[in-house]
């Protein structure tokens, strides 16, 4: 097999281009969407609504998948649909503008999230079909984790310098709250009130600025897109709609479609609540949530290769198997963890520690086996459909269940408290435990898929390392990989 020079420069600008990208969306969707809505006193059901975007997002790949297999256009309709995501959270700043609306800006917020993470996900349909093409198969897995290892890796560099500075000015604002809460009745709040309002004024111009610096990443991470070549598709489909959804008549993509979308019911139920509990019931600060998921791609980068590699010669099947074994319980550790829990370091309580390590260990493992096994099962030309066929009606099904699960949580109030069995149950936690057992019901469906076959022999686990790290390094490849 042998590699064009110009192939191996678009892996290697991929790398680069993917590392920008992750330093934007760390710092916007992990301290900034989540940061506002906490001044602004979001409900769990708003919550859930911010985290659970992006699952609904997927509907817009299907016209998506459509255009792009017709007239063969996945780099302009992906640096289009990109474009316009950047544009969309650059309004975000309009928010500023509703000073002292707290309800107004957590719905601003919410709409302009959407708009973000709808056209996004255009973008992304384009670029799983773009970005395959052009990765040899014998190398497909190890080069996604080595990828995927390293963009963790530079993304969480600037979340930890952006979290470090969040909280500096994080500080003041929830010691002034909790000063408040403690305050008896009858107590004159007019002092401590008046300094709170100037402290979340100083916070908000943080995250203001964090907004600035994610956008100038974003802007970098579109122009090393807008460089990287394509290679045209062999084979146009014309047949519009009608073959994205033929996508799914063989028994063994039906099989799949179902395990997949069974994982975004089931994970779904949790997306919304993870931050905010976090955040409101174990009082972490953004230092410890950014440990947590420091902790998760430190991990991730030591076993994703390995996990690669173990898709590669053991086959997708069986690392979904041994993933699921990993991660359906997980939801359980924040259920068994106590509100005045002892946050090791400074930063994190044990059983939120054990998430962190057991999710950068199984999680890779459960989104490369899936992408790896639809990329198998189809070819070039209809991939694109079947990609938007399962994130779209996945993606719903998953907000359904995360506004479903904010909702309850929501109605349920904070004053709601149960013992089960010995298990302190509140309203954030009962929706851990309904994630929890559904994962687990969930995970069987893997046994029905059945593994696609490999249209090209194997390599060894040193030749598929060397040929990855060697594209990166813009070396030749020579061997069987030449």
């Amino acid at each position: 097999m042998r590699i064009a020079p110009t192939i191996s420069y678009a892996l290697r600008l991929s790398v680069l281009e993917g590392s920008m990208f992750g330093i934007y969306w760390n710092i916007l969707l992990v301290i900034v969407v989540n940061g506002l809505a906490v001044v602004f006193d979001a409900t769990p059901f708003q919550f859930a609504l911010l985290n659970a975007l992006p699952l609904l997002s997927q509907l817009l790949g299907i016209p998506a998948a459509k255009y792009m297999q017709e007239k063969d256009i996945r780099k302009p309709l992906t640096l289009i649909a990109e474009a316009a995501s950047r544009i969309a959270w650059f309004s975000l700043l309009i928010i500023f503008v509703f000073h002292n609306q707290p309800e107004v800006q957590t719905w601003l917020l919410i709409g302009i999230t959407a708009m973000g993470h709808m056209t996004h996900a255009g973008g992304a349909i384009g670029w799983i079909s773009w970005a395959s093409d052009l990765i040899p198969e014998q190398i497909r897995g190890v080069y996604f984790g080595v990828r995927n290892a390293i963009i963790g890796l530079i993304g969480l560099i600037g979340l930890t310098l952006a979290s470090r500075w969040a909280d500096d000015y994080n500080e003041p604002v929830n010691f002034l709250k909790k000063q408040l809460s403690e305050l008896g009745a009858g107590a004159d709040r007019t002092g401590i009130l008046n300094d709170l309002a100037a402290a979340t004024d100083k916070y908000l111009y943080v995250l203001y600025i964090l907004i600035l610096i994610a956008l100038g990443f974003s802007i970098l991470s579109w122009i090393l897109l807008a460089l990287q070549p394509v290679r045209k598709m062999k084979k146009l489909v014309t047949s519009g709609y009608k073959a994205i959804w033929d996508t799914l008549t063989t028994p063994n993509c039906k099989r799949i479609a179902i395990t997949w979308i069974a994982f975004f019911f089931t994970t779904g139920i949790t997306t919304g609540i993870y931050i905010q509990f976090f955040l409101n019931r174990l009082g972490m600060s953004w230092m410890g949530i950014t440990a947590y998921i420091w902790i998760f791609t430190i991990l991730s980068t030591a076993v994703t290769p390995l996990l690669g590699r173990f898709m590669d010669r053991f086959g997708y099947r069986t690392t979904l198997l041994v993933a699921w074994g990993g991660v359906w319980w997980q939801p359980l550790l924040s259920v068994f963890c106590p509100n005045d829990a002892v946050h090791l370091w400074g930063l994190i309580p044990l059983p939120i520690l054990i998430d962190a390590i057991a999710g950068g260990i199984f999680w890779p493992a459960v989104g490369i086996a899936q992408t790896n096994i639809v990329i198998a099962e189809t070819p070039s030309e209809t991939r694109a459909g079947f990609f938007a066929v399962l994130t779209a009606i996945g993606g719903v099904i998953g907000f359904i269940t995360a506004a479903l699960a904010g909702w309850l949580a929501t109605s349920l109030g904070n004053d709601i408290h149960y013992n089960f069995a010995g298990i302190y149950l509140d309203n954030l936690r009962i929706p851990m435990v309904i994630g929890a057992v559904t994962r687990m019901i969930a995970g069987f469906l893997i046994l029905t898929i059945r593994e696609p076959a490999r249209h090209k022999g194997q390599v060894t686990s040193t030749e598929a390392f060397t040929a990855v790290w060697k594209i990166l390094a813009g070396k030749p490849i020579g061997g069987r990989l030449r």
